[in-house]
């Protein structure tokens, strides 16, 4: 049995430079969603490590030093990608 010819939207013409102006718009978007990611994530792990680097005689002083001068450097690259993605975004 013949069934019957099923119609669909037409799909508006988009040209080359269009359709490459979209691809990049997507892109961008989704390179700025995995900062934030990664901004996010590398905040938690700053949060960690001044949590360990707080907990006293609870853990040995090598690792709170450590812990310390992690969360440090964390912050400041978090802080450092940040303006840069901030910039980006202007």
């Amino acid at each position: 049995m013949n069934e019957p010819l099923r119609q669909t939207a037409p799909r508006p013409f988009e040209t080359p430079a269009l359709r490459i102006a979209r691809l990049q718009a997507e892109a961008a978007a989704a390179g700025r969603n995995a900062v934030t990611l990664l901004l996010g994530d590398i905040e938690r792990l700053e949060v960690t490590a001044t949590e360990i680097a707080s907990l006293g005689e609870a853990v040995p002083a090598g690792i709170r030093d450590r812990a310390s001068r992690l969360a440090a450097a964390l912050k400041a690259e978090r802080e450092g990608m940040a303006a840069i993605n901030d910039r980006r975004r202007a």
